[in-house]
C-alpha cells in the first residue's frame, strides 16, 4: 500500500476515533440522545441557549408565585422555613437549566477546639463513602449525571454545594445523594488515614511558602487564643491527633438542622425548590444550635513579628482588625479598600510598584467573619528592600486613614465597583455565593437592590472616619517572613 494512502488513513481513523470519544460524554445514558447541555457548557457555545431551555421546560419568572418574594426590587429573592425550621433563600433564573443548591452550617473552623483541622476532615470526608455507598460508587452517580459536588470549611461555616441539571431525573438523584452525603457519611478510618495523609502534606507544602508562613503569622498574633487562630486546614499538631471518633463527634453535634441555612439558585419552579430544600432539611437532625464565636479582643499594643526563611523574596504583611460581616461601614470600607489597594491602579501599587518599583504587585484586603477579620496589606520584596517596603506601607496607610481619598479617587472608585456589581450576578455560580453570605450573615434584605445606590453615597469623610474606626494606626502588626 503507498504510504502516503497509509499514514491519511491512519489519520482519518485517529481523528474519527477522537471524535467518538469526545462525543460519548454529551449522550445521555437514560435516553439515548445528545446531552445538548453538556455539550454546549463544554465548548461554551451559548447559541444553543435556547434550544437547551426549551427542551428542559425551564420556567420564566412570570411563572414563579411571588407570595414568597420578599424583594421588589433587583433578583428576586423568595424566603421559606422548612418543616423544622432552616430558613431557605432561593432566587429563580431564567435560561440555563441548572441548580445550584448551598447548604451552610455554623460548623467552621471556630469549631475546631482543641484540635485545629476536625471541621476540614468531616467536610473532606462527606463524599468518601456512606453506609450503602463506596468512594468509588458515590463518583460514579455524580460523573454519569454531570453533577458538581463540593464542600469548603470557612471560619464561621462549613459550606456544601451542589450544582445539577434541573432535568427531574437527575436533579433528584442528585439531591438525594446530597442529602445522603451530608446527614449519613460513614468517616471511615482508612478514608481518615488517607485525606488526613493529603492535608499534613498540604501543611507541610504550605511551610515552604513565606506568604503562608506570614499569613499564619499574622492570625497568631491577632487572635491569640481566638478560635480564629488557625487555618481551616488545621494543624500538624491538631491533624494527627483527630480520631474517627472525632469527626462522628464533630458531624453528630453541628451537622444539625438548628445550624442549617439553604440557598439556592436556578430555572426550577419555587414549588420544586420548595420540595428539595425540604429533602434536604429533613435529611439532617434537629439538634442544638451552635454557640456564637466569642467577642475577638482588639490589640492593646503595636506588634513587630520578623521571622528568618530562606527565600528569593521576602513576605510583608502590615495587619490589623478589621470589621465583623454586614457592618454598617461596609460601603466606606469597600470603597476606601478599593482605591488604597483594591487593583492595579490603587495607591498602593501606584507608589510600590510604578513609582519605587518594590514589587511586582500588592494588595489590602477586608477578610469576612461573623468577628472581627483581618484587614491587611500584603506583598513581596527583594530582602534587602523589605524595610524600605515595610516603611513605605505604614507611610502610606497613614496617610490614607488620616486624609482619606482625593475628590479624583472617590469618583473613580464609585463608578467602577458601582457599576460592577452587576455583573457579580450574572451566573449561577456567582450569585449563588453572594446570596450565601446574604443569608448566612443576615444582611439587609434590600442588600441586592440598594448596593450600588449606598456606594454611590459614599463621600471622602465617609471613608476617613471608617478607617479611622477600624483601622486604629497606633496597634498595627507588621510581620516579615525572609532573610536573614
Amino acid at each position: 500500500m503507498n504510504k502516503t494512502i497509509l499514514k491519511h488513513s491512519l489519520l482519518i481513523i485517529l481523528i474519527v476515533t477522537a471524535g467518538i470519544l469526545v462525543a460519548i460524554p454529551f449522550l445521555s445514558k437514560e435516553e439515548k440522545k445528545w446531552d445538548l447541555y453538556r455539550f454546549k457548557e463544554w465548548f461554551h457555545l451559548s447559541f444553543l441557549d435556547k434550544d437547551i431551555a426549551s427542551k428542559l421546560k425551564v420556567p420564566s419568572l412570570k411563572d414563579q408565585p411571588t407570595d414568597t418574594q420578599i424583594t421588589a426590587v433587583g433578583p428576586p429573592i423568595h424566603h421559606w422555613q422548612t418543616k423544622n425550621g432552616v430558613s431557605v433563600y432561593f432566587i429563580p433564573t431564567e435560561g440555563l437549566p441548572m441548580l445550584d443548591i448551598q447548604l451552610s452550617l455554623r460548623a467552621g473552623s471556630a469549631s475546631d477546639g482543641a484540635k485545629p483541622g476536625v471541621a476540614n476532615l468531616v467536610a473532606s470526608l462527606l463524599n468518601e463513602g456512606t453506609d450503602k455507598l463506596t468512594v468509588d460508587d458515590i463518583a460514579e452517580q455524580f460523573d454519569s449525571s454531570g453533577t458538581y459536588f463540593d464542600a469548603e470549611v470557612e471560619r464561621d461555616r462549613t459550606v456544601v454545594a451542589l450544582r445539577s441539571l434541573t432535568s427531574k431525573e437527575i436533579l433528584n438523584q442528585g439531591v438525594a445523594l446530597f442529602s445522603r452525603l451530608v446527614s449519613a457519611p460513614s468517616l471511615h478510618q482508612d478514608s481518615l488515614e488517607r485525606v488526613r495523609l493529603q492535608m499534613l502534606a498540604d501543611i507541610n507544602q504550605q511551610s515552604l511558602q513565606p506568604s503562608n508562613v506570614a499569613y499564619q503569622a499574622v492570625l497568631k498574633a491577632l487572635y491569640g487564643a481566638h478560635p480564629y487562630n488557625h487555618l481551616a486546614l488545621g494543624t500538624l499538631e491538631g491533624l494527627s491527633t483527630i480520631t474517627a471518633s472525632d469527626l462522628q463527634t464533630f458531624h453528630k453535634k453541628y451537622y444539625v438542622a438548628e445550624n442549617a441555612v439553604i440557598t439556592m439558585v436556578g430555572g426550577v419552579l419555587r414549588d420544586d425548590a420548595r420540595a428539595l430544600s425540604e429533602q434536604i432539611a429533613l435529611s439532617l437532625p434537629k439538634g442544638e444550635k451552635n454557640a456564637e464565636v466569642a467577642d475577638v479582643h482588639p490589640l492593646k499594643d503595636a506588634v513587630q513579628i520578623k521571622l528568618p526563611f530562606a527565600s528569593a523574596q521576602s513576605q510583608v504583611f502590615l495587619a490589623q482588625l478589621g470589621r465583623v460581616a454586614g457592618d454598617a461601614d461596609l460601603y466606606a470600607l469597600t470603597v476606601g479598600n478599593h482605591i488604597l489597594g483594591g487593583l492595579d491602579n490603587s495607591r498602593l501599587f501606584k507608589e510600590l510598584r510604578e513609582d519605587k518599583g518594590l514589587v511586582y504587585g500588592v494588595r489590602s484586603t477586608f477578610e469576612r467573619a461573623s468577628r472581627l477579620a483581618p484587614f491587611y496589606i500584603s506583598l513581596q520584596t527583594a530582602p534587602n528592600q523589605a524595610k524600605e517596603a515595610e516603611a513605605l506601607i505604614h507611610q502610606i496607610l497613614t496617610k490614607f486613614v488620616t486624609d482619606g481619598p482625593s475628590d479624583h479617587e472617590l469618583v473613580e472608585a464609585k463608578k467602577y465597583l458601582s457599576g460592577s456589581f452587576p455583573l457579580n450576578l450574572s451566573s449561577n455560580g456567582q450569585t449563588i455565593g453572594l446570596l450565601t453570605d446574604y443569608a448566612f450573615y443576615h444582611l439587609p434584605k434590600d442588600f441586592f437592590s440598594t448596593y450600588s445606590k449606598h456606594i454611590e453615597g459614599i463621600t471622602r469623610e465617609d471613608v476617613k472616619k471608617a478607617f479611622e474606626k477600624h483601622i486604629p494606626l497606633n496597634t498595627l502588626m507588621t510581620v516579615v517572613v525572609g532573610g536573614a
